[in-house]
């Protein structure tokens, strides 16, 4: 999983497995325009475009890399997700998501693709929520299309489980922390810490 894989490096289960708004910067002003729904609103921190944090030496990203994006959609019904693509190409993404309120569930589910080469494709499905310390909690469930695009194959199965907790430094810099379901307990995805800012729209 390329973007993962990109985050580890950068280093610095559902909800039932695991047991448990500032004014965005340099955003479009399409992006800005809805009023997201109340069941959505805390993810209003998370509108803009951000890059990695810079790293030193080889770890450094290219300077146009965009680790994640979020816009609203349907008049702030839902918000899309974009991650890992180069200067203002938001199509090129390697995983391309929406975000919505479902009643039925009452959580703010997730669903997305990744992966566009050969041998590639995953599948996301999960979850956003606000803890009570304010951090945004991200956990999902990611199913790979093949072998040769599952990373640590011998460590089991094709279908992982994933989560991610944003804690926002300040309105702008995010601090994260990607964590995978393994041996019944979360354990850190490669390194696990990595940050990212969020940067103007060129």
């Amino acid at each position: 999983m390329r973007q993962l894989l990109f985050l580890a490096l950068l280093a610095s289960p559902l909800a039932a497995l695991a047991g448990h708004a500032q004014a965005p910067v340099g955003g479009a002003a399409s992006r800005q325009a809805a009023t997201p729904d109340t069941t959505m609103r805390f993810l209003q921190a998370m509108l803009g475009v951000w890059r990695p944090a810079d790293a030193p030496g080889p770890r450094r990203p290219p300077p146009d890399y965009v680790v994640h994006s979020y816009e609203w959609t349907v008049g702030g019904k839902g918000m899309r997700v974009r991650e890992g693509y180069r200067g203002a190409n938001p199509e090129g993404a390697d995983l391309d998501g929406i975000l919505f309120w479902n009643p039925a569930t009452e959580v703010v589910e997730f669903s997305a693709v990744a992966g566009a080469g050969p041998d590639q494709g995953r599948v996301f499905r999960g979850e956003y929520r606000r803890l009570a310390d304010g951090v945004i909690e991200r956990v999902y469930r990611v199913t790979y299309r093949s072998a040769a695009d599952t990373p640590g194959e011998e460590l089991g199965g094709r279908t992982r489980l994933y989560r991610e907790r944003y804690t926002f430094v300040t309105p702008d810099s995010v601090a994260a922390q990607l964590d995978w379901w393994r041996g019944g307990e979360w354990k850190p995805f490669g390194p696990g810490k990595y940050s990212f800012v969020r940067r103007a729209v060129p």
